[in-house]
């Protein structure tokens, strides 16, 4: 809105008020003065500065020099140097040109009426300088209030770019809105962050508690099978050493029947004695006597068997499978062989027992004073039966139980390869099985109640 007159009396319920109005459309036509070309009068085209910081229309300044060979100003007269006789070398007055093309899209820039009814209101302060003017323009270079003469005199000539105030403040309120609306939506995200990183928390803490539900339940169910595992090794234990309690008392049987009788029979020949001795209690008590000696002569108790039965219970042992297993361990059978020469060493031998199917047996060099395991050797599913020979070199009898098949090794004291001596033989029983090697070279492999013999010269 346009008001004629730097001042307006309205009277309103008897009182005058007195409206400070700004001479708006005054200072647009002052305005736009300065932004005329004093030689064409029209709005500066493609401005140029001169020396002496006047600014012309590159056109007309063109037309200056054509018609004259040389540039005074129309101004002051004083002369400009032109590069190369090209006006557009000239420095170009980018204030002055901004300020048209602003002046020019003026009416596209102002979208509102309310806009431009606070920017018609602004009260801007007055120029030092130029009392007379407000400082209305903003430079952006100097960042700070001027006057639109000081705008042209002074900073044009430095290439500031200047803006009107009013321009200058709306795009700083649209600079902080859009900072405002970035701000918003970036805490907005962010508070969705908040909400995706708690999501994934609790994601985490359900894993954390399924994952505890499988290992209790499988640690339970580890527990019950260790549970049965155990109760399996003392079932075999039992079997096994319960075979031979049992072959014990076996052994033992006929040799009470024996003793009994015996007894039976020295009680009659002791009782004979107390009474007279007639023609036929003699002969009777001769043939008891005669009876009890050849029941003495019968009895020939066999020590070797029981003490056989007891070292074959020896054997039967048990090896742990340690902390990092959970199969608790199995059973096994032990044998120690030593050395034949002066070497502090024996072999000893370790085959799980068979329990549905045989497993991998090892030999072991064990140091005799320290216990520790100097070598060791084993086959995939082969059981191994060591011998010593005379020079110390080891021969081992592998049998593989569910092929029936022996086959012996030569090896060194260090275990380690010589030869074979001996390669898949068909064996048709192997059970309590023993190996043994003789100064005469023979080698012999006991089988059930079979005994292998095996020559072989020894290197």
């Amino acid at each position: 809105m346009a008001y004629k007159g730097k001042q307006a009396l309205v009277k309103k319920k008897g009182r005058v008020l007195q409206l400070s109005m700004m001479a708006t459309s005054l200072k647009h036509e002052a305005f736009h003065k300065n932004l005329e070309c004093p030689i064409c009068l029209s709005f500066f085209k493609e401005p140029k500065i001169l020396t002496c910081s006047h600014t012309f229309c590159k056109g007309c300044l063109d037309t200056l020099l054509e018609s004259r060979g040389n540039l005074l100003c129309p101004t002051c007269r004083e002369e400009t140097s032109v590069p190369g006789g090209d006006v557009g070398r000239l420095q170009s007055n980018i204030t002055v040109r901004s300020l048209v093309e602003d002046v020019e899209t003026e009416g596209q820039a102002r979208t509102n009426f309310n806009q431009e009814n606070e920017s018609l209101q602004r009260k801007w302060n007055k120029c030092r300088k130029h009392p007379n003017y407000d400082e209305e323009c903003f430079c952006l270079n100097c960042k700070k209030y001027v006057c639109c003469k000081c705008g042209i005199l002074e900073h044009a000539k430095d290439a500031h770019t200047i803006l009107e105030a009013g321009e200058y403040e709306t795009d700083q309120k649209n600079h902080v809105e859009k900072l405002a609306s970035k701000a918003d939506a970036k805490i907005r995200n962010v508070d969705k962050y908040f909400t995706f990183v708690e999501d994934q928390r609790k994601r985490v803490h359900n894993i954390q508690k399924r994952l505890n539900g499988e290992i209790d339940a499988t640690f339970e169910e580890l527990v019950e099978k260790l549970k049965e595992r155990k109760t399996v090794l003392k079932n075999e234990i039992e079997h096994k050493l319960g075979k031979l309690e049992t072959s014990l008392g076996d052994v033992e049987k006929p040799i009470r029947k024996q003793i009994e009788e015996i007894k039976k029979v020295l009680d009659l020949v002791k009782d004979g004695l107390n009474f007279p001795l007639q023609t036929e209690s003699l002969t009777s008590h001769k043939a008891m006597c005669q009876r009890l000696d050849e029941l003495l002569s019968q009895i020939r108790p066999d020590e070797e068997l029981p003490r056989r039965t007891a070292e074959e219970g020896e054997r039967i042992g048990f090896r742990s499978q340690g902390s990092d297993e959970l199969r608790l361990g199995q059973l096994t059978h032990t044998r120690e062989v030593p050395a034949h020469t002066k070497s502090k060493w024996v072999l000893r031998t370790e085959a799980p027992l068979p329990a549905g199917k045989y497993m991998s047996g090892m030999v072991q060099m064990i140091d005799n004073v320290s216990g520790a395991v100097i070598h060791s050797i084993r086959k995939d599913g082969d059981i191994p039966y060591p011998a010593v020979c005379q020079d110390d070199s080891v021969i081992i009898a592998w049998v593989k139980h569910d092929q029936g098949l022996l086959s012996i090794v030569q090896y060194t004291k260090e275990l380690k390869y010589i030869k074979n001596i001996l390669t898949d033989f068909k064996i048709t029983e192997l059970s309590n099985c023993s190996f043994q090697s003789f100064k005469t070279g023979e080698i012999a492999f006991r089988a059930g109640d079979r005994l292998y013999i095996f020559h072989e010269t020894w290197e």
